[in-house]
Parts: structure tokens; sequence; C-alpha cells
């Protein structure tokens, strides 16, 4: 099962192979665009994924979902901020702080 972002192509599977990123694109039997979806199949045992790891411990600690390839784990995500330096509203300053934390 393979994840895509509404409006755009799938994403693909990603694996950590000897400190190197490797990325295969192999053909899915099934793709969502909405989390709730990918979720629900992947708990109704319709085949495997490969989901954000935080966001699964509490299923995997309750056995419902078992994890796979462990030893291929992909480094974390890291999300990066991109703002101007000058002329900050307010909101967007607050918003910029609680991200940075």
């Amino acid at each position: 099962m393979r994840y895509r972002f509404p409006g755009s192509q799938r994403l693909p599977l990603t694996f950590n192979v000897n400190d190197q990123v490797v990325r295969l694109d192999p053909p899915p039997r099934l793709v969502f665009d909405d989390n709730h979806h990918f979720d629900f199949a992947v708990r109704s045992g319709l085949g495997i994924a490969q989901l954000y790891r935080a966001t699964e411990i509490p299923a995997i600690e309750a056995g419902e979902l078992v994890e796979l390839l462990t030893e291929f784990e992909p480094g974390p995500v890291q999300f990066k901020l991109y703002y101007p330096t000058r002329n900050q509203p307010p909101k967007l300053r607050a918003f910029i702080e609680w991200f940075c934390g």
C-alpha cells in the first residue's frame, strides 16, 4: 500500500541500506490520499505500508501493528521552516516560536 498527497504522485518507499538512502517505487496494490483510509486498510490486514513510526508507536505497543524491515528503517524526517526575516505578523511570529520550540 502506498500514500500520495492529493494532487501529486505517490510517495516512494524509502529505506536505509548501508547508510545510503534507497527509494523504491514498486507498483502498489492500493494507493490512498488520506490517512484515515490508509490506516484503516493497514489495520484491516489489506497489506503492508511504510508509516511514520512516531505516530504508530501506540499501535505497535498494543500489538495492532507489527514492524517489518526495521534494520532498513530510514532516518527521521526533519522539517524545515522558511519565513521572512522582516515584517512578521504576530500570528506568524507565534507559530515560528512554537515550531522552533
